[in-house]
């Protein structure tokens, strides 16, 4: 499956994009009709079995991905620079008329020879170097990526609670935790900020044996650590396309200890 870094790798600075999301994508792949009995669910006293490709299901998400990935093929095939993770789409292109051209495209492909609908809304259909694609705000006039804003004020709004022993719900701690996980890609030194929040969690959560009701009491060096995170620019700076290469690399056995 595509992943952002694949899509940030791929990005050059004053690339022009579009987006496509496919409304009900799921539902354009049909089941095998000698399969389709072992997708049955039970309503009241009626049974039903899904005919198509349901949402939902674990294995959905490999299924329509390996499917795709021929359309995919056909419109790279073309010369199409296209991104597909899983029902939303990126475009990229040199110019806007040669994104628009690409568009068109891939629409008369999705649209016209396969059946697809267009979700329009939750589409970009006007070429723009700056968008929002799979959790990440593009910008390619600059060449970087950043958090969304709404990712950057629901991170502002809860760090303030984490003070220094404060007792916070666990599950708002794993919350926080995952907005900091879904910036490592879109923030410099976002991972290393969040290591003294997963220690606090980890050393007090095990003790309530993953406990969902239970509570974590902030350490210091949690505390200290997360105010890097409601510092000025910070998140709003955001990351290149393309990292410079690494100066050295350093190898060391896995430790429950610390360094």
């Amino acid at each position: 499956m595509l992943t952002l870094a694949q899509v940030l790798l791929a990005l050059n600075k004053e690339d022009w994009m579009v987006s496509v999301d496919l409304q009900d994508a799921y539902f354009h792949i049909p089941i095998l009709k000698s399969h389709r009995k072992y997708l049955r669910f039970v309503v009241g006293s009626q049974h039903y079995q899904f005919a198509v490709l349901p949402f939902g299901l674990t294995s959905a998400p490999q299924v329509f991905t390996k499917v795709m990935l021929v359309v995919a093929a056909e419109l790279r095939r073309k010369g199409i620079a296209v991104f597909p993770y899983l029902d939303d789409w990126l475009i990229k292109a040199k110019s806007p008329e040669l994104v628009s051209h690409h568009l068109q495209s891939t629409t008369q492909l999705l649209l016209f020879d396969l059946g697809f609908s267009v979700n329009e809304p939750k589409s970009h259909l006007e070429p723009s170097q700056r968008l929002l694609f799979i959790g990440a705000a593009l910008d390619t006039t600059l060449g970087r990526a950043f958090p969304p804003p709404q990712r950057i004020q629901d991170i502002q709004d809860l760090v303030p609670m984490f003070r220094n022993g404060a007792v916070v719900p666990v599950l708002n701690v794993l919350r926080l935790l995952g907005l900091f996980a879904s910036c490592i890609l879109l923030v410099t030194h976002a991972r290393w900020h969040m290591r003294a929040l997963q220690w606090c969690l980890r050393r007090q959560w095990s003790q309530h044996k993953g406990d969902l009701e239970s509570t974590v009491k902030i350490s210091r060096d949690a505390a200290v650590d997360l105010k890097w995170w409601i510092a000025s620019n910070n998140l709003s700076q955001g990351k290149p396309f393309q990292q410079s290469p690494p100066v050295a690399t350093v190898i060391t056995d896995a430790s429950t200890l610390g360094w």
